[in-house]
């Protein structure tokens, strides 16, 4: 699934599983993960703005490169600092070599990487 350049807002995901999905550059305000599970659901680059994660599993900070607004999300203040240092290579070495992501999802995100390093 593909949600990029999404702008999700009042939103809920209750009671499920999202696998190998990209949220990025997505707007994602308001916004509540309850109860899923997440397996490559990347928000690389997202505004995060007063999203909530509640008993949610398999989140990874890698997940997160160049997200916005993660201090007020709801993740815990250990987690945001190692998002925060999750480097381009980091997550381009997660992507080719652990993801789950089809080749297609691959170029996609790959694409959004290099845009976000040339907004510097």
């Amino acid at each position: 699934t593909v949600f990029t350049f999404s702008n999700l807002r009042n939103s809920l995901f209750s009671n499920c599983i999202v696998r190998n999905s990209l949220l990025d550059q997505a707007v994602l305000k308001n916004t509540v993960f309850m109860d899923t599970t997440f397996e490559d659901v990347f928000f690389t680059g997202s505004d995060l703005k007063d999203i909530e994660f509640q008993n949610v599993k398999g989140l990874k900070p890698v997940y997160f490169f160049k997200a916005t607004n993660l201090e007020y999300s709801s993740l815990d203040k250990n987690f945001i600092e190692e998002a925060k240092k999750v480097t381009e290579e980091d997550l381009i070495t997660y992507i080719k070599t652990e993801s789950k992501l089809s080749l297609q999802r691959q170029s996609d995100i790959l694409k959004t990487i290099e845009e976000l390093s040339t907004d510097n």
